[in-house]
């Protein structure tokens, strides 16, 4: 494919500046140079192509170069490339919106791959949920599980497009029932638009159907194109799972295609409405679902730890895995006894496996990795405390485990958290990044036990209030 558009910088040297490179470089167009805001990227190189400071931005000549975003953090750098006079759709795109853009302007290449195929069971309709993830323990993993699984019991209908494949990939690890319900769906950067055609011939087998992306950049892609081919048999439903900027971009930019949006949070919702207030009736609030097993018997008595929990992805961007770090160091200044159990993997794992080596807190904090989530339910029973240090949530599906499973919770202030935590009434909520505060609500609880029981009740009642799987199904099934 020719193009003739002006040479190519690449704001955002990370992994999504990396994948934009790889799509324009599929396009066969020419990247320049990467800028990003990390000084200690300046003057190295990715991609073949050189890091430069975004002052580089400054003295460029606009009739040459164009600036495409490559990072989800799309209204920090657009505001940042506005205050040097640069201008949004003139001189800078973001990726989001110019991936689309390349996609539609050569949509026939596309279409002429894509062998048209007639759709017959049209009261049979497939619903695919992406895991943009793979099968690992995540929010939206759990999620997308827990919905099959309950849509597959009922109407059994509704497949797991698996986009990260890997070798010895457990369904039970996501607590998914259905094995023979999950399609494997690798895209390879380098040979970008052919996996979107792939990804088309091996959906349109299942027409009519209805795509549930996850924030996946390639399934709304994929459901853009065979959107064009079968505007009759393709829907798509969005579920807006976090607050974050390039969710909010990803949706405005394929609104068009998206029949409904469901927002897990009240707040993602609001704000939502405010960017597309021309879809309000489309934009709802539903709170993920989640089933909980088992009954809490006990709490711990006087005589024993404080029992603490966390359960979630171990990185330090949105979940901040470097103020457990903090926390414990804190905990270990007072005199209290407690345990923190921390289950889940990430980059933040072998650091904090490292420091509890270092202070030698091997009988006070232990790391289990990936439990499966049949297996969390339990894994929460035993905890006396749940314990969220996000900078940003939609609504966490931990904590609705957690919750529903009786644990006190001690959360910082984001998305969701209010709809189940009343402050001092059954858990406790501080501001984003109050380590010190959390600290002191887990001594707080430490000296005053009572509270566990009174508290973990009110935590289960509101979960079951809120979280009805059934509920749930009945109202995607009436959408899909």
């Amino acid at each position: 494919m020719e193009n003739n558009i002006k040479k190519i910088i690449i704001f955002g040297a990370s992994k999504a500046g990396q994948k934009m490179f790889n799509i324009l470089r599929n396009f066969n167009y020419k990247v320049e140079f990467f800028v990003d805001n990390d000084e200690n990227k300046w003057d190295t190189m990715v991609c073949g192509k050189p890091i430069k400071s975004p002052k580089t931005l400054k003295n460029i000549d606009l009739g040459r170069y164009y600036i495409i975003i490559g990072s989800m953090f799309i209204n920090d750098i657009s505001n940042q490339l506005e205050t040097v006079g640069l201008l949004y759709k003139i001189n800078f795109d973001n990726m989001y919106n110019y991936t689309k853009m390349l996609i539609e302007d050569n949509i026939n290449y596309f279409i002429s791959r894509i062998k048209k195929e007639k759709v017959i069971y049209l009261n049979n309709k497939s619903v695919f949920m992406a895991l943009p993830c793979g099968i690992s323990l995540g929010g939206v993993e759990t999620l997308s599980s827990t919905i099959s699984n309950a849509l597959n019991e009922k109407y059994d209908n509704t497949y797991l497009l698996n986009l990260k494949p890997r070798e010895g990939d457990n369904p039970e690890v996501i607590g998914f029932k259905f094995k023979e319900k999950i399609l494997d769906f690798y895209i390879d950067d380098n040979n970008y638009l052919n996996s979107l055609i792939e990804g088309c011939v091996k959906l349109q087998k299942y027409l009519p159907i209805t795509i549930i992306p996850n924030h996946s950049e390639e399934v709304f892609l994929i459901a853009n194109i065979l959107k064009k081919i079968y505007p009759d048999f393709v829907k798509v439903i969005s579920i807006l799972h976090s607050i974050s900027d390039d969710t909010y971009e990803k949706n405005i930019n394929y609104s068009k295609i998206i029949s409904k949006f469901i927002c897990v949070s009240d707040e993602i919702s609001n704000k939502f409405i405010k960017l597309l207030p021309q879809r309000n009736e489309d934009i709802i609030t539903k709170i993920s679902p989640v089933v909980i097993e088992g009954k809490r018997n006990s709490y711990s008595n006087e005589e024993e730890p404080l029992k603490i929990g966390f359960g979630g992805r171990l990185v330090k961007e949105a979940k901040r895995c470097d103020l457990l770090i903090n926390l414990i160091d804190d905990l270990e200044s007072r005199e209290i006894s407690y345990e923190i159990h921390i289950a889940g993997n990430g980059d933040y794992y072998n650091i904090i496996n490292e420091f509890i080596i270092e202070k030698k807190l091997n009988n006070k904090v232990f790391l289990y990795g990936q439990i499966p989530n049949n297996k969390m339910n339990y894994f929460w029973r035993q905890m006396d405390v749940y314990i969220n240090t996000s900078d940003f949530e939609g609504t966490s599906i931990a904590m609705l485990e957690a919750l529903g499973n009786g644990c006190v919770p001690i959360v910082t202030n984001v998305s969701g958290v209010k709809k189940f935590i009343s402050n001092g009434i059954n858990g406790f909520v501080v501001e984003v990044g109050d380590f010190v505060g959390m600290a002191n609500n887990i001594e707080f609880l430490y000296f005053n036990r009572e509270k566990l029981y009174k508290f973990g009740m009110k935590c289960i009642d509101r979960v079951k209030e809120a979280c009805s799987i059934e509920d749930y199904i009945n109202h995607i099934y009436s959408i899909i």
